[in-house]
């Protein structure tokens, strides 16, 4: 400590003796040297510690200064960031009054800041907007590997594999071009967790091989070493867990992420993978407390999910189903997939903002040729635009004219039906009391029950071409269907007691297979009333709002209904599928 005082009293009075801004001097020194030697961002914090005392005489350009460059630091050396507060005041004075380089780094922090906040859209804008003020010379090259190598990771995060995947390839391109070795392999084997995460093991292992042989290639051993380690979750899911034991110990050893046993904060999903790894061995007790210490940070939604869902295959191996069951309904809670298509929407958007705004700036800056290309490219995209307008318009009517051709030929079918058992019944009293007289009307009435007869076949061709089976089609638009659906469609009006009689009935005397189904398996009148609403082709969420329920509750009822009604294991949507092919 005696050593940083005095280099930082010697900095100050060489800077003293030839600027008139001796703190500035400090912090653009402190800046400069940790863009040269990330290492060296320990002890760019114990400085720029130092100066805090010096603070309150700061102008208002010396905090900002002050500010990035410990923001920069924090970052280098994985210190999450709690808010956003600082960082929004840095880049709006860099925005106005900072060169290029400044508004470059003021942008990109920024992004890091929403990243450890979990904000993936607001992320994703901010590092987009850093790119903005690259060029091609060495120190923009590592930064574009700098802020791709995030982007990969932050599309990763939201499950958008394939986008984070272009990522990892341009932050190993752009790292290859400026000379930086090491750090261009570490983002190449990025892709391996992105193939993980699309359950290609395959390849992910194809990836991190060879990420490890390139730093042993050039020299870099102990990256090898700890890249290989990092395939303990390719073994965990082969169930190879001597193997996945072996190298999650050295792990722990190699990342420098844990201190006194505990992870680094940011990376406590590894908790989940341990307790994997302990319910793989029977370890069940030591597996709950790892689930547990997931629990424990609430602001990630994924830790606390796979916490959950851990807590719940636990209970389940335990033989505990009461415990098991529940923690699966509050990891279902805690991973909305709704949420996550929305934000994923959203990242969506805004990237394809961010490439027709970079596109644009560039053709403003071309010759008229340019300008040509650009009014060419605004009529393709208004002439597509068009033709998916159209497209649309037309799937609409088509899918409006095969309801109605299929409603029209459901009415015409049911009709030949009721006409065809009128006309057998007088045909049958005729033949009875004809004795060898009214031969001619006996015929005619054959010649009708034969036209009558492939009337139905060809209705029911027409209806099969529709997709569907007569069965369904009659049951999807029978009366009680079409009831349910506007029941559905208008939660605030509820079923009556009548509604529910009818559809009881309805399936009672139609469907008297399904009927007998449910009542031989005792099931209760709640779970038949599920069962009935889905033999209709109601979605969930329509039967949720029918019934009043939860869709994880809903959710949870058809799995389990599966188990009763056809005594094995299967998901809440094989119970539909099963119930729609009766």
């Amino acid at each position: 400590m005696m050593r940083l005082f005095s280099f930082l009293i010697l900095t100050l009075c060489l800077a003293a003796c030839t600027n008139n801004d001796p703190v500035s001097k400090v912090i653009e020194s402190v800046n400069e040297d940790i863009d040269t030697y990330s290492e060296r961002s320990n002890r760019a914090i114990e400085i720029l510690d130092s100066l805090k005392n010096f603070s309150p005489a700061f102008s208002r350009s010396q905090e900002m200064a002050y500010n990035l460059t410990y923001s920069k630091a924090m970052n280098l050396l994985y210190i999450p960031f709690k808010s956003d507060s600082i960082m929004l005041k840095v880049d709006e004075y860099y925005s106005k009054h900072g060169n290029k380089n400044e508004k470059m780094w003021s942008k990109y922090i920024l992004g890091c800041v929403y990243r450890d906040l979990r904000d993936a859209p607001m992320a994703i804008e901010y590092y987009n907007k850093a790119l903005a003020y690259t060029d091609s010379s060495k120190r923009c090259l590592l930064m574009l590997a700098r802020i791709h190598n995030q982007k990969s990771f932050t599309f990763s995060l939201i499950g958008l594999d394939s986008i984070a995947l272009k990522e990892s390839d341009e932050a190993a391109y752009y790292g290859m071009k400026a000379g930086d070795t090491l750090n261009s392999i570490l983002d190449y084997n990025l892709k391996s967790a992105s193939y993980l995460s699309a359950n290609n093991i395959d390849k992910a292992i194809e990836v991190n091989k060879k990420a490890s042989e390139l730093c042993r290639k050039y020299g870099f051993y102990k990256d090898a070493d700890f890249i290989e380690t990092q395939t303990f979750l390719f073994d965990l899911k082969k169930r190879d867990f001597k193997t996945a034991k072996q190298k999650m110990d050295k792990y722990e050893q190699l990342s420098g992420f844990f201190q006194n046993g505990e992870i680094q904060e940011g990376k406590e999903i590894y908790y989940y993978d341990k307790g994997l790894y302990y319910m793989g061995v029977n370890m069940l007790d030591s597996a709950e407390i790892m689930f547990r210490k997931c629990l424990k940070h609430s602001q990630d939604v994924s830790c606390v999910s796979s916490g959950l869902r851990g807590l719940s295959l636990m209970y389940q191996k335990a033989g505990i189903s009461d415990s098991a069951a529940k923690y699966a309904i509050l990891s279902y809670e805690a991973n909305d997939s709704a949420y996550q298509r929305n934000i994923a929407d959203k990242v969506v958007q805004m990237q394809s903002m961010y490439d027709y705004g970079r596109y644009k700036d560039i053709a403003a800056d071309k010759t008229a040729e340019s300008a040509r290309m650009r009014s060419w490219l605004f009529l393709a995209v208004l002439f597509t635009l068009a033709v998916v307008a159209l497209a649309v318009i037309m799937h609409i009517k088509n899918k409006k004219d095969t309801e109605l051709s299929i409603k029209e030929t459901t009415s015409l079918f049911e009709a030949a039906i009721s006409r065809l058992k009128t006309e057998k019944e007088e045909l049958k009293k005729l033949l009875e009391n004809s004795n060898g007289i009214n031969t001619d009307i006996i015929n005619e009435k054959e010649q009708e029950v034969k036209e009558l007869n492939e009337k139905i076949r060809l209705y029911e061709e027409k209806i099969k071409e529709q997709g569907m089976a007569v069965s369904d089609c009659i049951v999807q638009n029978s009366h009680i269907a079409t009831r349910f659906r506007y029941l559905a469609n208008h939660p605030k009006e509820r079923p009556t007691n009548k509604d529910w009689k009818e559809l009881n009935d309805y399936i009672s005397n139609n469907m008297p297979g399904l009927y007998n189904l449910m009542v031989n398996k005792n099931i209760k009148y709640e779970e038949r009333l599920i069962t009935y609403l889905i033999k209709l082709n109601l979605k969930p969420g329509q039967i949720a709002a029918v019934l009043g329920m939860r869709t994880s509750s809903l959710t949870m009822a058809r799995k389990r209904l599966f188990k009763k009604v056809f005594d094995e294991e299967g998901t809440a949507n094989d119970y539909d599928r099963r119930i729609m092919s009766m």
